[in-house]
């Protein structure tokens, strides 16, 4: 690689502002070239069906559609709602086109996919060349574990586009404070405060870029002394964090609030929490053992998101002598020892929240497979890259790695599609029976639960009719159950009609 300069150039004339230029380095009308090219690449995952329905996606275009069609906040037509909603707020004009706009949201999807890519190459710009900030950017994005995401309609990209432009609005912010214009920091922190509210309703971790934040302009202080940076900035801290804060604490005390006024969900999402993380205490687990399994946990999703074709290939938790083990433990000590070196001299709010976020994975007692690593890959690959920097090697060992994650990705996605569609194709069997469940219970006054029934189709039986469907428990006693097949039916229950291959179920009155 060229020897880098420190040269920046203050032109808006190109994408960025740039911090590092090269001899030989990219054009300006290479790199628009190159980012119009990858938006098409994008728009590949632009489709008419519900990719992969289940999880948390029918409960975000729940709400979204009850924004557009009601004003009102409610998922199955309850105010009790266990997810954070501020992704329904993008998803909620798609319902404007029409009641199942999946061609629409995944345009949407789309859109914020682009942005997440502009966004990362603006913030790799500071660091390295044209040439390298957009392979780095291809990297982050070509890659699997972005790709089974970003063709869901989940909250992670938007997660995403918010997070990075907190990050480069931030770090706009600590450039004017450097250069002593106070007025520019503080309207950088006053034009932060309606993202940081969006992005606290998005996900409660964006709030963490506040940590990152402080910790920054503290480094600021202690490298020139002075104390109005120390007044100015700790007051934006305070103001940032009180905005944070109190948006995502609103928001849990709102859920649990309404949890407790309504019997449709079990629990709300602060008793989730607790009860996810009592879990370890009530099977005895020592706190040895906890601590290593979290550490296994995380190892294994770093080496899923980075190596290539293991992103469905990976240990179970606490399989520490299973080879694959031993690649993520590798890669997770080279990430690290990136990281130290990158942070060692960095004053980037991004770089800087990423141990917060970590501590927060490690004390979280669940996977979530590669999701939850999202939100800081780009610093990941970033300290890959500081590792190795020096090499000459590195440009082309990046191109390998690209080309790898763009032929796994393609193929995971080329092999996925057939299945999806057929799924897709079931909405009048699921229409049908909805219709069957509207007759039995047309006040949505019961409760109901399904039976041997996949998930992703429980999801679009509750969509189509904006029905809450849980698990079934023997304990719960529902009042009617969706039995699939020839699955075995519980002795308490009596049949009452068939459509196709779905059975409905009444609990037997004494």
């Amino acid at each position: 690689m060229p020897e880098q300069s420190d040269e920046t150039c203050t032109s808006d004339q190109d994408v960025v502002v740039p911090c590092v230029k090269d001899a030989g380095d990219l054009t300006r009308n290479g790199v628009i070239w190159r980012l119009v090219i990858f938006a098409i690449l994008l728009a590949f995952a632009i489709k008419p069906i519900w990719w992969s329905p289940g999880g948390d996606a029918v409960i975000y275009l729940d709400v979204a559609q009850s924004l557009w069609q009601t004003g009102q906040l409610e998922a199955f037509g309850s105010k009790a709602i266990f997810n954070q909603v501020g992704v329904a707020f993008f998803f909620a004009p798609a319902f404007a086109f029409a009641d199942r706009p999946f061609l629409m949201l995944s345009v949407m999807q789309w859109a914020a996919a682009v942005g997440i890519m502009i966004l990362c190459y603006r913030w790799l710009r500071k660091e390295l060349n044209r040439d390298h900030s957009m392979l780095m950017t291809w990297l982050i994005l070509l890659n699997t574990s972005f790709w089974i995401y970003y063709l869901r309609f989940l909250s992670e990209t938007w997660c995403c586009v918010l997070l990075f432009t907190l990050a480069l609005m931030y770090q706009e912010l600590v450039n004017a404070i450097k250069q002593g214009r106070y007025r520019s920091a503080w309207l950088w922190c006053i034009a932060s405060l309606p993202v940081m509210v969006w992005a606290a309703l998005t996900r409660n971790i964006c709030t963490f870029m506040v940590g990152g934040l402080a910790v920054v302009l503290l480094r600021l202080y202690w490298q020139q002394r002075m104390g109005r940076i120390l007044l100015h900035g700790m007051a934006m801290v305070l103001l940032v964090s009180l905005v944070g804060g109190v948006t995502a604490g609103g928001w849990l005390l709102y859920q649990q609030k309404q949890t407790d006024a309504t019997s449709q969900v079990s629990e709300s999402y602060l008793e989730f929490a607790e009860r996810a993380l009592s879990e370890n205490a009530q099977q005895s687990r020592s706190v040895v053992k906890v601590v290593t399994d979290s550490i296994h946990r995380r190892t294994t999703t770093l080496g899923r998101a980075v190596v290539p074709g293991m992103f469905r290939t990976y240990p179970e938790d606490g399989q520490w002598l299973h080879p694959l083990t031993f690649v993520n433990v590798i890669v997770t000590i080279l990430a690290i020892c990136g990281f130290l070196r990158l942070a060692r001299s960095s004053l980037d709010v991004y770089v800087w929240m990423t141990p917060f976020y970590v501590v927060l994975l490690l004390v979280l007692p669940y996977g979530a497979g590669t999701r939850l690593l999202l939100p800081v890959m780009p610093v990941v690959w970033l300290s890959l890259y500081e590792l190795f920097k020096e090499r000459s090697w590195q440009k082309n060992a990046i191109m390998v790695l690209l080309v790898l994650h763009l032929i796994i990705t393609v193929g995971r996605v080329v092999s996925m599609y057939p299945h999806e569609l057929q799924r897709h194709q079931e909405w009048p069997i699921i229409d049908t029976l909805a219709q069957s469940v509207d007759q039995i219970d047309p006040q949505r006054q019961a409760t109901w639960a399904y039976l041997g029934m996949d998930s992703d189709y429980v999801s679009m039986l509750s969509f189509s009719r904006n029905r809450l469907i849980v698990p079934f428990n023997p304990e719960s006693q529902a009042q009617y159950i969706v039995v699939v097949g020839d699955t075995q039916r519980p002795q308490n229950y009596q049949w009452i009609q068939s459509v196709e291959n779905y059975h409905l179920l009444e609990l037997k009155t004494q």
